[in-house]
């Protein structure tokens, strides 16, 4: 049986779940996951993309103010980030299953007896559009070959 690090657990799945609530959202997806990793200023994430949490937000701002507008709706700055009530986590959806499933392949291939940053990276990186985090790491211009690469070799 695989088991997540502890970094992995106490870090990014519930930083995940904390920016999901943040922004009022139901689930945590892949792209909660991918804010998840850039977490930690310090992480290998962080390092292999050049851009840090608050870069990330903003980009995800943007994606979602384009997305309404596509469809009409103009929005004003909100005051404060929207928080969800009630559950304490929000439950993931099919894709970050589909991710975190990835992320224990990766960890067996490799013979790791747990799921560490990198194997959840490689999971996000091997997303296609139109998952949302694939989606945020595009509109960042983040390469995901030569990422994976570097990751790779790393």
């Amino acid at each position: 049986m695989v088991k997540l690090t502890r970094d992995i657990r106490a870090v990014v799945l519930i930083s995940a779940s904390s920016e999901a609530q943040r922004l009022g959202d139901r689930r945590t997806g892949t792209h909660h996951l991918l804010m998840g990793l850039l977490s930690d200023a310090s992480s290998l994430t962080c390092q292999l993309f050049g851009v840090d949490l608050e870069t990330v937000r903003s980009a995800l701002t943007e994606l979602d103010k384009a997305a309404l507008s596509a469809v009409g709706i103009e929005t004003a700055p909100l005051d404060r980030p929207r928080t969800m009530s009630g559950r304490r986590r929000p439950p993931f959806t099919s894709g970050a299953r589909h991710a975190l499933h990835q992320a224990v392949v990766a960890s067996r291939a490799d013979g790791s007896p747990q799921i560490e940053e990198r194997h959840l990276l490689r999971a996000i990186l091997s997303l296609e559009r139109p998952d949302p985090a694939r989606q945020l790491l595009d509109s960042l211009h983040i390469d995901l070959s030569d990422t994976l690469r570097r990751l790779e070799a790393g």
